[in-house]
């Protein structure tokens, strides 16, 4: 945890030294994030002066419902709770030196979960620091999605203690932290119910199933006071209404009309992003592709942890490939399945407006098994670890031809035309590392 603070430290102190302790990131976050804080701060300091709980937001034009509007952004919040035991004016202060406890927490959370892999500490060490410093969170920072990575970890251990102990308390604690911050996931205790099923018991499958409902339903009715006004308020905004991604689908004739609308995506370089958002890191926050995008893209969004993840995570798909791990296999292509479709993208967001904010489980499965295939490093056979990173080479490849294609094919350039040509270079830059971090892991 200290070496997390450190290291969180080393990320911050630039901006720290030059703003006053203030990180003043541009666009939606000094929009909503810089100012809505004191709004918060003033609702929790009437209720625990007064007793009374502002139901009703006014200082939002005529007005908002304040649970179902801003539960959202901030009001539940524990860590937004906290900050308002100090002094109003220490607001942004306390909100740029959060980032690092914030990324701190969620490193040491997710070392809790790598213990149940039974991992050494130095590989769940590794883990921790590279969870807490993740593309995902750093492309997302002006953003109000560091709260779910601190408290997410809590879900994945909450999962394995539901697997293999039949302990729901980790889950239904987690879900409620999740859902009072933002939001929350499900779908990964579906994966690992199913992967075992097999090599378990008729009674404890249906042990583990029934304590889970329980869990889940007990967590889910605890965030209720968030969910439900949550729901209500979002089902009446404009783009909802206007969501149309399921709807064509259902209203297609044909099966190839179907397929057609299914593969749809807002625009023709989103299939892309994908692939370029998982081999390289992000190269700012706000906007992080390599290739050209029209202003701020909702299904850009990133998975790249470091590179030595990245060519373990291929070395560990053939190992799987080689000692015919079936579930792993599964697994993965249900993941490029829900990377690149639109389906993933629409999904997770309710079918609603397609988002990339989903990465965070894709991102958090590849680096466990890029783990798990490190802490056996011995065992695996140097041919797997050349296959490996030959695989990790290929894509980066044809990332670069993919990139120079639609550069020279496409009349817009993006947003920052002048910018662009130059991000490319982050490809053989990253290539160049890649074969460095290559030859000393071999």
């Amino acid at each position: 945890f200290y070496l997390l603070i450190i290291t969180g430290i080393g990320c911050f102190i630039a901006t720290w030294i030059d703003t006053g302790f203030v990180v003043p990131l541009y666009g939606d976050y000094n929009l909503q994030m810089m100012t809505l804080i004191y709004d918060a701060y003033d609702d929790w300091h009437t209720f625990f002066q007064t007793g009374h709980f502002v139901q009703w937001d006014r200082s939002v034009f005529i007005g908002i419902d304040n649970v179902g509007g801003n539960s959202f952004y901030y009001l539940f919040d524990p860590f937004m709770v906290l900050m308002t035991l100090f002094p109003r004016d220490w607001l942004l202060v306390e909100q740029g030196v959060s980032f690092v406890i914030k990324m701190a927490l969620g490193g040491m959370f997710f070392y809790w979960y790598l213990g149940e892999f039974k991992l050494s500490p130095r590989i769940k060490m590794i883990g921790a620091i590279c969870f807490a410093f993740n593309g995902y969170i750093f492309q997302y920072l002006w953003f109000h999605f560091i709260e779910v990575e601190t408290f997410f970890p809590l879900a994945l251990l909450g999962v394995e203690k539901l697997i293999r102990k039949k302990d729901p308390r980790h889950i239904m604690i987690a879900f409620l932290l999740i859902g009072l911050c933002n939001y929350f996931f499900f779908v990964y205790w579906c994966f690992r119910y199913l992967q075992d099923i097999f090599r378990r018991s008729r009674d404890d499958n249906y042990a583990i199933l029934g304590v889970s409902f329980f869990g889940f339903l007990v967590s889910v009715f605890m965030g209720c006071i968030t969910l439900l006004p949550g729901m209500t308020l979002a089902m009446q905004m404009p783009r909802v209404n206007n969501a149309s991604y399921l709807q064509t689908i259902l209203q297609a004739g044909t099966f190839k009309e179907k397929l057609d609308a299914f593969m749809t995506y807002p625009y023709s370089f989103n299939k892309l992003t994908p692939l370029f958002n998982l081999m390289f890191a992000p190269n700012n926050c706000y906007y992080s592709n390599i290739l050209p995008i029209y202003w701020y893209d909702n299904l850009s969004g990133s998975m790249y942890v470091t590179t030595p993840i990245t060519i373990l995570f291929f070395t560990a798909f053939v190992q799987s490939i080689k000692e015919r791990k079936v579930s792993h296999i599964i697994g993965i292509l249900l993941n490029l399945f829900l990377l690149f479709t639109p389906f993933g993208f629409y999904f997770f967001s309710g079918f609603t407006v397609g988002y990339a904010r989903y990465f965070i489980l894709p991102m958090s499965w590849m680096l466990t098994y890029a783990l798990l295939v490190l802490s056996k490093r011995r065992e695996v056979s140097r041919s797997t670890f050349d296959l490996g990173f030959a695989l990790a080479m290929i894509m980066m490849g044809i990332c670069l031809i993919l990139d120079l294609y639609y550069m020279n094919n496409n009349e817009s350039k993006g947003w920052f035309d002048e910018n662009w040509q130059y991000r490319v270079y982050e490809i053989p830059i990253t290539i160049v590392w890649a074969t460095v971090v290559y030859l000393i892991l071999r």
